[in-house]
């Protein structure tokens, strides 16, 4: 477990684009950040109403980090690739997440009509309306934590520095990956 623990560390310094040595990675401001973001998700899951987003190359741990949570939440972790599963007629992908990652369907929702506005009243409003099929419309607790991970920096174009709604990441870490994807897998 500690082994484990230790790689999951590695990976959260690695993508949160930190710089220095991993060995004092607790004075890291980008590290602690996304360490703590990171555990808010189960200790606080309807305080936290902030996004994440994390751009880099291909192979530089962005999915990585995201299956390591599926591993701690399972059910309670989800990847989106379509936005319509969260903002289409039948939303009830939504029901009962911790996690939502969106893998590059950000760029779809945020190129669409009202797509911003939809990210951000996912990301800071505590009710969530859920329309499932055959079924009537209900409002539940939103606990739903955003994630967004892209291979370019297009994400990072609709987000201004004074955004309160998003904090961003970048990792170059494609070299510590290499070879390694066994290993950060386990």
């Amino acid at each position: 477990i500690l082994d484990g623990f230790k790689r999951f560390e590695q990976l959260l310094f690695i993508v949160s684009g930190s710089s220095g040595n991993f060995d004092e990675r607790y004075v890291e401001p980008n590290f602690l950040w996304f360490w703590k973001w990171t555990a808010y998700i189960i200790q606080f899951p309807s305080e936290m109403h902030t996004s994440v987003t994390i751009t880099g190359p291909q192979g530089g741990g962005k999915t990585t980090y995201v299956e390591y949570l599926k591993k701690i939440g399972a059910q309670m972790v989800d990847s989106i690739t379509d936005p319509s599963q969260i903002f289409g007629q039948f939303n009830d992908a939504v029901k009962d997440k911790l996690v939502l990652c969106f893998e590059e369907a950000s760029k779809l929702l945020l190129n669409s009509n009202g797509g911003e506005g939809k990210m951000k009243s996912l990301t800071t409003d505590s009710t969530i309306r859920i329309n499932e099929k055959h079924k009537s419309t209900t409002v539940i607790e939103n606990f739903a934590k955003i994630i967004n991970l892209s291979n370019t920096d297009w994400g990072l174009s609709k987000i201004t520095h004074d955004d309160r709604r998003n904090t961003c990441f970048r990792t170059n870490a494609v070299d510590f990956f290499q070879g390694k994807d066994k290993q950060y897998k386990k």
